[in-house]
C-alpha cells in the first residue's frame, strides 16, 4: 500500500509541475490536493502500526487531550494553531519543521506527536496548503479556541505563542539588512498577502539606506539576474502578466506557488521602476 501511495504522489508531483508551466490553475490545485492527501495517508499508515482505522486513532487522540492539564492544553492549542496558520518558521525561523515540533513540545511539556496531531486538526480549518484531516469537524474545545483566535491579528497570535514558548524577539544581527530585519520582525519572515508586500516596499523605499539590496533580497538575487534582460523590456506591464516570465527565465521556480511567483515579479518590477537594476546586479 505504501509503495502505491508513493507512486501516486510522484505522478501527482509531475502533473502539478506541468500544470504550473501551462498555467492550468484548476489541474494544478487538483494535483496538489492529491499530493497532500497521499502524503497524509502515508504518514497515517506509518503511525498506524496496530491496524487502527482513522476514526479510532482520532478517538484515541481526543482521549489523550482530555488527560492534559487545561493550561498546558490551551498553550498547546495556541502553538498548534500558530503552526497551522503561519507555519513553524513564524516562531522558529531557523529550524526545520521536525525540529520546531521537538523544541516546542519539550517547552510545552507534551509529546511531539500530540502537538503535531493538534496542528493536523487545525489544518483542515485554516487557510494553508495542507489538507489536514480531510475537513473533519473540530472537537468542541478546539472549535471554541479557533473562534476566538480567528478574530486576533497575526502579530497578537504569534506574540502570545512566543511568550508561551519563551522565545525572545531577535535583535538585528550586525550584518542583517534593513529589509531582512523588517520582514522578520513585522511580518515574521513571511508575507501573507499582496497588501503586506506593498507595505514592505513602501517602508523600505522611504526608510532604508540600502533600497536596492532590500528589494533584490526578496526576489532572490538568482531570479533577478535570470530575469533582468527580459524584465527590462516589459516591467511596466501589470504584475500578473510578468509572473509567467519568472518561470521562463528561472525554471527552478516552477514548483513555486502563484503567490510566491507574484512576489518575485513585484519586487523585480519595483527595482526597474526605481531605476535600480544596475545597483541590484552588484549586490
Amino acid at each position: 500500500m505504501k509503495n502505491l501511495l508513493l507512486e501516486i504522489k510522484e505522478l501527482a508531483q509531475k502533473g502539478m509541475e506541468k500544470a504550473v508551466i501551462s498555467h492550468d490553475e484548476e489541474n494544478k490545485n487538483t494535483f496538489l490536493s492529491i499530493m497532500l492527501k497521499t502524503e497524509i495517508a502515508i504518514s497515517k499508515l506509518n503511525e498506524n502500526k496496530h491496524g487502527l482505522d482513522l476514526q479510532s486513532s482520532k478517538e484515541e487522540i481526543s482521549r489523550t487531550y482530555e488527560k492534559i492539564d487545561e493550561d498546558i492544553k490551551s498553550n498547546m492549542y495556541l502553538v498548534a494553531y500558530c503552526f497551522s496558520k503561519y507555519e513553524h518558521n513564524s516562531l522558529y525561523p531557523t529550524l526545520s519543521q521536525d525540529k520546531a515540533f521537538i523544541v516546542a513540545s519539550e517547552k510545552l511539556g507534551v509529546k511531539k506527536n500530540t502537538l503535531k496531531n493538534a496542528r493536523d486538526w487545525f489544518d483542515g480549518h485554516c487557510d494553508n496548503h495542507r489538507s489536514g484531516w480531510w475537513q473533519q469537524p473540530l472537537p468542541d474545545d478546539m472549535q471554541k479556541f479557533k473562534d476566538i483566535y480567528d478574530n486576533k491579528s497575526r502579530n497578537e497570535i504569534i506574540g502570545e505563542a512566543m511568550s508561551v514558548l519563551d522565545i525572545q524577539a531577535e535583535e538585528p544581527c550586525e550584518n542583517e539588512s534593513f529589509g531582512r530585519h523588517l520582514k522578520n520582525t513585522k511580518y515574521h519572515g513571511k508575507f501573507l498577502n499582496k497588501q503586506e508586500v506593498e507595505e514592505f516596499i513602501k517602508t523600505v523605499t522611504e526608510e532604508s539606506p540600502t533600497v536596492a539590496k532590500d528589494l533584490v533580497e526578496q526576489c532572490s538575487q538568482r531570479t533577478f539576474n535570470a530575469c533582468c534582460d527580459s524584465f527590462s523590456k516589459i516591467y511596466n506591464e501589470p504584475v500578473e502578466n510578468l509572473v509567467s516570465e519568472i518561470v521562463k527565465c528561472d525554471p527552478r521556480t516552477v514548483s513555486n506557488s502563484n503567490f510566491s511567483l507574484w512576489i518575485r515579479a513585484r519586487f523585480i518590477q519595483e527595482i526597474f521602476k526605481r531605476n535600480l537594476a544596475e545597483e541590484a546586479l552588484k549586490v
